[in-house]
């Protein structure tokens, strides 16, 4: 159970219930919520659509990303919290809505009428990083674990990075396939609050990931850096690249990228109160 017991357990749970009493939503904040999305007017029942899909959600999220912490112990709680969010959009994406009527648009959707130009390329260029960040340390682990036998470094092995590539891989595929999504499922109840949402979701999704692969991003481009450390100066056969490398990554490039992941987030996952939100989702 990790570095948790039954008791620390418990405490957790508790704690959880009442995070979950404490943000319950309600029908003044699916109000706020469509509002902040583009929506300034709305009436009870776009309120109340509002309301259960911030139930769903928050549920979700809390069970998803906290619930599992006590399996994992405090090593990479990050990752797990992230996954948990990931998963939890996921599964609030294609549990249908019950009750609701389809409503047909006039024209068909694409991810540019859910997720601007700007922060696809944001979100791109995060996993570029970390890809790169992860194809720079599996070329050099071999290196640094046979340079220095009696250093930290000698604990590493291809899994760190080919771990990586994976999380990459798989933050990627949900992001991008849940945006596509958003833009294929028909419309159900209110046709405002229903693109309202869809384009929150659509955001909220990428900005989770992009945040996931700047996590990852940080922890490779750091590793780089690491193995320019002086332990391991003067070592026979390091590769040629690995100092330019970690000239370039190395220093303060790992932290400035998780700033700039947070700023990411807040650019991405809330909105600008622009009115022409859901007017673009919704023609």
């Amino acid at each position: 159970m990790g570095e948790y017991s039954g008791t620390h357990i418990v405490i957790i749970a508790v704690v959880l219930a009442l995070i979950v009493a404490a943000l319950w939503p309600t029908e003044a904040g699916g109000g706020r919520l469509l509002r902040g999305w583009g929506l300034p007017d709305a009436d009870r029942e776009q309120r109340l659509i509002a309301r259960n899909y911030l139930r769903n959600r928050r549920v979700l999220y809390l069970v998803f990303s906290l619930a599992p912490l006590p399996l994992f112990g405090s090593s990479g709680w990050l990752v797990v919290m992230l996954a948990g969010l990931l998963l939890a959009e996921l599964v609030a994406a294609f549990t249908p809505v019950r009750g609701g009527t389809r409503v047909a648009t006039l024209r068909r959707r694409t991810w540019r009428d859910l997720v601007p130009r700007w922060v696809m390329a944001t979100y791109l260029t995060f996993a570029g990083l970390a890809v790169l960040g992860s194809v720079l340390v599996l070329l050099a682990t071999p290196w640094a674990a046979e340079s220095a036998a009696n250093q930290p470094f000698s604990q590493l092995d291809d899994s760190t990075p080919v771990l990586s590539l994976v999380i990459v891989g798989v933050a990627t595929l949900a992001a991008g396939g849940l945006v596509l999504l958003a833009t294929a499922r028909p419309s159900v109840g209110d046709a405002a609050a229903d693109s309202a949402l869809r384009v929150r979701s659509a955001r909220v999704m990428i900005a989770l990931a992009t945040v996931v692969l700047a996590d990852q991003a940080s922890r490779q481009l750091r590793m780089v850096g690491d193995y320019n450390s002086p332990q391991l100066a003067g070592h026979p056969g390091k590769p040629e690249w690995l100092a330019l490398a970690g000239a370039v990554f190395g220093g303060a490039t790992s932290w400035f990228l998780l700033l700039a992941a947070a700023l990411a987030w807040i650019l991405i996952a809330n909105p600008m109160r622009r009115p022409g939100i859901v007017v673009a989702a919704t023609r």
